[in-house]
């Protein structure tokens, strides 16, 4: 940091540099605002129609464009909330977070409503919308709490600002140095520098200087001067001490000296974890002159450590090379299209006034009373002299129709080229007032989107805003403080440096007056996304903003507790009839068991019986098998030729004596000839059997 004489030349320098670049887009943003206002004629233009005895008409199409872009953003603003960003698998550690971004969202909440950030931030909007640049400026008032100070916020025009004109970042990380002045009374400065009172006092207004030469606020409403108010910001580094644990590669920067931190390290006995590390770290520099005197030189004033300024922009290309045209705003494309509407309308204007509709051609001394033909309306009295030729009327020619449908296209052309279209004034083109409500809508919401890159650089805007107003709040507001807004303890986590950087990020949400309105918009829009989540409407209307709720919720408990009583009564029938079906069910499941029961007890009858057959078959003779299995060859062998042709026939007696034979009883006997007249004789249908081959049988037999 150098000298009082070293800073001032370098605020020189500064504004040198810049306004060489930035000049052209000063006067150009300059114009914009003019022909926003109304003020859309040249100087030369001016002075030819005065000249010629001609109105300088103005028929402002440029303000009602850009109050509509504006007032749809003051509409549907949208909160700046402060969210946790992605948690830890630690549900301690989620949870810590949770609440230190909500107890910073509610302060940030406060801040915003009680110090009027919205109208501030949407004022610096339209500012953007009509010259392409504004700023918001944060700053700390020590006016009602002369120990913390309340955050609030100013706008700043772009004619109070001189920025670098080499950045190209829109949140200005890149760039070097901000100079910013406006014009305050003798009292503004002893309340700022209480401190140089006295010399304040004796201060008197300086000369005009050629610096910031659109801002025009050297005095007051009463033509009393004003003080000159000068700010400088510049980055530049300073040396720091970082602290670096070995084991756990954790650091923290030390503010103290080199010397302190060494000795304590030493005492502590812990020298050999830790290590010093020397670094140097980008920080802001901040110099204030009132009336050219320095009132304050060192770091930035209230610990932000970095430029005050949020830039809001219209738009912005920062590859283009001349700033006068990748810096423009929304009025710029709507320029010639107004002039050209200015001069048609005039034109016209003119042709209809120049039309002599009536009057008198009358020669000198032929009327008793002359002053009569004058009072014969609006038309005009042509007088001549005795014997002389009276003028001649030139008649006035038409007005074009094609003028007229000139006209209207100009005027279509200025809604058009900036991104708007009818529907977005609620009104269809064509005058088709039968329009579609759907269609009207989507064609509304298509001219938007084309307006969506400026939405954007105010939602960007709203972001930074919400970063440097998190380091503010930790660098400024105490405990103490904190606890009187959100009228709770701050967490442990909420003083940590690194939470605004790691832990939580700036959001936009529904805009409410206070935190408790928030709650209750974010309970509805749960309740009615997930039909099924158990959220109870006593809850829901216990957070809502309304009057006498306490009647309605004790309406809703009756009638839960109503409902609650008719649910119980169908669980109890419900058990009840699922008692009765188990006991069927049982009872049928006995049954079945019985059948089962009598099922396997037949099976092993079965089973025991076969055994036994097994057994008998077992314990037969061998010669008796050996002459079962010849009995059944001999069977295949009367059938197989026969198969296909023999008829079965009945048994002959005649010829074989008793019916069937003595095959029917050998099988009935199992071979035994002595219980061959015991059994009872089976008769086997069987084919009539040859002398041989009965013969063979018997031979077979014994």
């Amino acid at each position: 940091m150098g000298t009082e004489n070293d800073t001032k030349k370098e605020f020189d320098e500064a504004y040198l540099q810049g306004n060489i670049v930035w000049g052209e887009w000063y006067t150009q943003a300059h114009t914009d605002l003019k022909n926003y206002l109304g003020d859309q004629w040249s100087a030369q233009d001016k002075l030819y129609l005065k000249n010629q005895d001609r109105n300088v008409f103005v028929f402002n199409k440029i303000k009602r464009a850009v109050e509509l872009v504006d007032g749809y953003q003051r509409k549907n603003v949208l909160s700046l909330r402060i969210q946790a960003m992605e948690q830890s698998d630690d549900e301690i550690i989620a949870m810590m977070q949770d609440k230190t971004a909500s107890q910073f969202s509610s302060i940030v909440m406060f801040l915003m409503q009680y110090s009027g950030g919205y109208n501030i931030l949407n004022d610096c909007f339209a500012g953007a919308l009509k010259t392409a640049l504004n700023f918001l400026r944060l700053y700390v008032d020590y006016t009602d709490d002369m120990v913390n100070g309340d955050i609030k916020f100013m706008r700043c025009a772009y004619n109070q600002i001189m920025v670098d004109p080499y950045f190209s970042h829109r949140d200005f990380s890149d760039c070097q140095y901000i100079l910013f002045r406006e014009f305050i009374t003798k009292e503004e400065g002893m309340a700022l520098f209480p401190k140089n009172a006295g010399p304040i006092e004796k201060m008197t207004a300086l000369d005009a200087d050629s610096k910031f030469v659109y801002l025009k606020t050297e005095k007051d409403l009463m033509g009393d001067p004003k003080l000159r108010f000068d700010e400088f910001f510049k980055r530049t580094v300073k040396p720091i001490h970082i602290i670096v644990d070995k084991e756990t590669g954790d650091y923290e920067e030390f503010t103290g000296t080199k010397k302190s931190l060494e000795e304590a390290l030493r005492d502590s006995g812990m020298g050999e974890r830790f290590q010093i590390i020397n670094r140097y770290k980008p920080t802001v520099e901040h110099n204030v002159w009132l009336n050219d005197e320095l009132m304050y030189s060192g770091p930035e004033a209230f610990g932000l450590d970095d430029f005050p300024y949020i830039p809001i922009f219209a738009y912005f290309d920062p590859e283009y090379d001349s700033m006068k045209w990748k810096l423009q705003s929304y009025v710029r494309c709507m320029l010639d299209p107004q002039k050209e509407v200015n001069k048609r309308r005039s034109q016209i204007t003119d042709i209809t006034d120049s039309q002599i509709n009536s009057g008198w051609q009358a020669e000198e001394g032929s009327q008793v009373d002359p002053d009569a033909l004058y009072g014969s309306g609006q038309g005009k009295v042509l007088w001549h002299k005795i014997g002389k030729q009276p003028a001649q009327k030139i008649e006035a020619t038409n007005v074009p129709a094609g003028l007229f449908q000139v006209i209207q296209m100009i005027d279509k052309d200025i809604m058009e080229i900036p991104g708007g279209n009818s529907e977005m004034f609620g009104a269809p083109e064509h005058d088709n007032m039968e329009i579609s409500g759907i269609l009207s809508k989507l064609r509304t919401g298509a001219g938007l989107t084309i307006l969506q890159p400026i939405f954007d650089n105010l939602r960007f805007a709203k972001k930074l805003l919400g970063q440097k107003l998190v380091k503010l709040i930790q660098k400024n507001y105490s405990p103490q403080k904190v606890k009187k807004i959100i009228k709770e303890e701050p967490t442990p986590e909420f003083y940590s440096k690194d939470f605004g950087k790691y832990d939580c990020v700036p959001c936009e949400g529904i805009l409410t007056d206070t935190q408790k309105q928030m709650y209750f918009t974010q309970l509805l829009f749960m309740k009615r996304s997930f039909p099924d989540c158990p959220i109870p409407w006593d809850v829901i209307l216990e957070a809502a903003p309304m009057e006498n709720k306490d009647k309605v919720i004790e309406r809703i408990k009756q009638a839960e507790a109503a409902q609650q009583k008719t649910e119980q009564m169908q669980m109890a029938m419900q058990m009840l009839e699922m008692k009765l079906r188990n006991a069927q069910l049982g009872t049928e499941i006995a049954t079945a068991q019985e059948k089962i029961a009598e099922s396997q007890k037949n099976r092993a009858i079965a089973l025991d019986e076969h055994m036994q057959g097994v057994k008998k078959m077992q314990q037969m003779d061998t010669q008796q098998l050996k002459d079962l299995m010849g009995i059944m060859q001999m069977l295949e062998t009367w059938l197989e030729p026969k198969l296909d042709n023999a008829v079965p026939k009945e048994p002959n007696i005649a010829t074989g004596g008793q019916p069937g034979g003595i095959l029917p009883s050998i099988l009935s006997q199992g071979g035994s000839a002595g219980s061959q007249a015991e059994e009872p004789v089976k008769i086997i249908s069987m084919p009539s059997a040859t002398v041989s081959q009965r013969k063979r049988i018997k031979r077979t037999k014994r």
